[in-house]
């Protein structure tokens, strides 16, 4: 076994891995990156890109109905080359084979993308696994077998996340978020069980691309966590393109003779048939295979997720953690924040503390949930004093639909000091609206500010700088 020293080793090539080694290399340090499988980590491969490409592609269906409505007809002979899948609504068409083929070789350019950024600092790629055999020791196996160790000063461990499922009969016929972007042919049925983030917008997606859908949640609303006042218009909007299920719980899955799965809930004796099922009950930190014990690196005993200090530091101050497997934030750019602040840290030039009570973040469901700051219940339970307005509207683009999608903007407002400490829509684009306002929130906006900054008129976005009576 061949031995090398680097100032930094990086256990992990996802986003906030990548982020690490290219940001240290830039600052002069000497970096090694191990990666078993595809550069990007789930955000690129298996997550947030792909996820977003095929959310368009089922936002598309919708388009193509409002369009009607604008004076646009579809046929045959004004859309071009018709595609050949099963027939949606409306006259439309979708040929699934050629949507995963755009976007897996959107995805393997990406690939390549990253390795390109990292060489061209002079980051150490290594295509292997890695695990720790000593304090600054790694043990490098790649896919032939092939061993060697490295040493590191510091070690950065951003291995990520993996899909969990439920200990139930049959769970092996259920497929994983990872499963859905492996799928060659579009399924005529599918079940989701699950109403966080995967699951919401996954049943969106099938939905939208002429699935017949079904959601199904142990809870009574989706999207535990989120404002209430968002997860009862979600709710409403699940209802408009799906069957929902509320308050049901997974209890086995069988197999059938005709090639379906039945899936059993507990609020029914009958069980659903359909052709897919996705489990998405939920992601874990992947910690498995680092030979944490080994070294005494802590991880916490409910989630496994490696326990940190405000530097991302674990126990051994020279062993640092971000992203999934701290289990914070499950999100891209909270990983990247981390990790900017890890090398900084390492180079004596630290950033202020990540305020992930700031954090944005948009649920790409139809339409879309965007998210900033605290909801009321959170702003409620600390015991702050607010004031909440509210916009509820028929946007333009919609005015001449027969059955139009509203809009609902939230604003929470703290009483005593005038600054906006929540923000919350949905509508379409709602990510795109919540980016603006969560530049704001960080630089310390007051209500008062955002009433003296003029519109955009007719914009969706003015209703946030003309909202002037709070609810009562």
């Amino acid at each position: 076994m061949k031995q090398q020293d680097f100032d930094l080793f990086v256990i992990g090539g996802g986003s906030g891995g990548v982020r690490a080694a290219r940001w240290a290399a830039s600052k002069g340090l000497k970096v090694g990156i191990a990666e078993g499988a595809r550069l990007g980590g789930t955000c690129v491969n298996l997550g947030c890109v792909p996820k977003k490409l095929f959310f368009h592609a089922a936002h598309m269906s919708s388009l193509f109905s409002d369009a009607q409505s604008y004076g646009w007809s579809l046929s045959e002979g004004n859309i071009g080359q018709t595609l050949v899948d099963e027939t949606l609504t409306g006259g439309l068409s979708h040929d699934w084979s050629i949507l995963k083929q755009r976007v897996d070789a959107y995805i393997t350019r990406l690939n390549g993308i990253y390795g390109k950024m990292l060489d061209r600092v002079g980051v150490t790629r290594y295509e292997a696994w890695a695990r720790l055999i000593g304090e600054h020791e790694i043990e490098l196996r790649d896919s032939a077998g092939t061993e060697q160790v490295v040493r590191a000063r510091h070690i950065l461990l951003s291995p990520g996340g993996k899909a969990i499922a439920p200990s139930i009969e049959g769970v092996e016929l259920g497929s994983s978020s990872d499963e859905f972007f492996a799928l060659e042919e579009r399924p005529r049925s599918v079940a989701v069980i699950g109403g966080g983030y995967i699951g919401v917008e996954m049943a969106g997606v099938f939905a939208g691309l002429g699935v017949e859908t079904t959601i199904a949640y142990r809870s009574s609303l989706p999207l535990r966590g989120f404002d209430q006042d968002l997860r009862v218009r979600i709710d409403i909007s699940l209802r408009e393109q799906m069957s929902v299920r509320p308050e049901a719980r997974l209890v086995k899955i069988e197999g059938s003779k005709n090639g379906l799965k039945r899936v059993f809930l507990s609020d029914s004796d009958t069980p659903l048939e359909v052709e897919f099922v996705l489990l998405a009950t939920g992601r874990a930190p992947r910690t498995e295979g680092l030979n944490l014990d080994l070294i005494g690196v802590e991880c916490s005993p409910d989630r496994g997720a490696i326990v940190v200090n405000e530097r991302y530091q674990t126990n051994l101050p020279h062993i640092y953690a971000v992203g999934d497997v701290i289990d914070r934030m499950q999100l891209t750019p909270v990983a990247l924040a981390e990790a900017m602040r890890v090398v900084e840290y390492i180079v004596g030039e630290p950033l202020p503390p990540l305020e992930y009570d700031l954090v944005p973040t948009t649920v790409f469901c139809h339409p879309n949930i965007g998210t900033v700051g605290l909801s009321e219940e959170e702003a409620l339970k600390r015991g702050q004093p607010i004031k909440v307005y509210e916009a509820d509207f028929k946007p333009l683009h919609q005015a001449l639909q027969p059955t139009p999608r509203r809009v609902y903007m939230k604003m929470i407002v703290h009483q005593e000091t005038d600054r906006v400490i929540g923000c919350h829509m949905i509508g379409d684009e709602a990510g795109e609206q919540i980016q603006g306002l969560a530049v704001a929130m960080q630089a310390g906006v007051t209500k008062a500010q955002l009433d003296q900054t003029v519109g955009i008129h007719p914009t969706m976005a003015e209703e946030w700088v003309t909202m002037r009576t709070p609810r009562s």
